[in-house]
């Protein structure tokens, strides 16, 4: 039997996230512990809404979009959650940046042309136009309860984004000039994709924990064979497995409410929750997965234990924020 929602999932993930960064960019202490130095938001010509974040530690910038959403089919899981968005991350280097060479030739083209502005991010227009593999680095599922008291966020990124050209890449100079770009055979696109979206994925999670005051119910991590791209002369492209590249995933759920039956539901399904959860990842026919509920007992790299503890951070704001702006851009 399907449950039938009256509410806007879209409006649902923007409020969830606009409500985080809001109470985080408020609180200078915070935002300036957790790295995240300057923040736009924007809407799509759908009316989609998004984000550039710009972060300590990175000198580009990111956007994090609101790509698609909807509602999951009824769940069987004791902590039900049907209402889901998927984000797109993008990564935008500087010119300078070492990571902008490792993007392909027309990613290179468009980044240092007038399709991006002073800021280092793609104009209005842009975003319309630009090709939705430009500039991934992996997308960011989300997935809540119908009272928005419980988020699952889900990083979805292969360790490397790689592209061949089987018949290579010529290109014409400004005054008509032929020149070979990318060589027969020869790699196109080599741009990192877990670590990118990690590293951001790593500070949402810590801002969620600490504006929210509350910590992980669980984390779940899992990588499987990944994938790389083959394209032609006529720009047809194959995907093909590689043992190169490592598909990787990490799950995190987290209270977003602070009345404590919040918590207590959770740690109470916390069993069959995580029964629900390592179903799912075996769906993905993994090489290996791990669930972590106490990180202290069980190690993993991508398991930062800080989110336990970052609930208890005072931070001290003595000056206002600056850095927070929601007008569009």
């Amino acid at each position: 039997m399907e449950i039938k929602h009256t509410m806007d999932p879209a409006g649902v993930m923007e409020g969830i996230f606009y409500r985080m960064f809001h109470d985080l960019f408020h609180s200078e202490g915070a935002r300036r512990h957790l790295g995240f130095r300057l923040i736009h938001f924007f809407t799509d010509h759908q009316g989609m809404p998004g984000w550039y974040l710009w972060l300590d530690g990175q000198p580009g910038a990111y956007q994090f979009a609101l790509v698609d959403n909807g509602f999951c089919r009824q769940q069987e899981a004791s902590i039900p959650l049907p209402i889901k968005g998927r984000f797109v991350v993008r990564y935008f280097p500087g010119d300078t940046e070492e990571t902008f060479n490792s993007m392909s030739v027309y990613e290179q083209m468009v980044r240092v042309s007038a399709l991006f502005d002073q800021t280092g991010t793609p104009t209005a227009q842009a975003r319309q136009t630009m090709h939705p593999s430009h500039f991934t680095i992996g997308h960011i599922n989300a997935r809540t309860s119908v009272e928005r008291d419980i988020l699952e966020m889900e990083c979805r990124a292969p360790n490397r984004w790689l592209t061949i050209r089987t018949d290579g890449l010529s290109l014409a100079t400004e005054d008509g000039e032929s020149y070979e770009a990318v060589a027969p055979g020869g790699t196109d696109r080599n741009f990192p994709g877990w670590g990118l979206c990690f590293f951001l994925f790593d500070r949402l999670v810590s801002a969620f924990c600490l504006v929210h005051k509350q910590k992980p119910i669980l984390c779940a991590t899992a990588k499987a064979e990944g994938y790389h791209f083959i394209i032609d002369a006529d720009n047809n492209t194959i995907t093909q497995r590689s043992e190169q590249i490592e598909d990787l995933l990490l799950l995190t759920t987290i209270p977003i409410d602070q009345q404590k039956q919040v918590v207590k539901r959770a740690t109470q399904d916390i069993i069959s929750y995580g029964q629900h959860i390592q179903a799912y990842l075996q769906l993905l026919n993994p090489s290996h997965w791990q669930i972590v509920q106490d990180p202290h007992n069980h190690y993993n790299e991508w398991v930062n234990h800080q989110w336990w503890h970052i609930s208890n951070l005072e931070c001290r704001d003595d000056t206002p924020s600056t850095h927070c702006c929601y007008c569009d851009h």
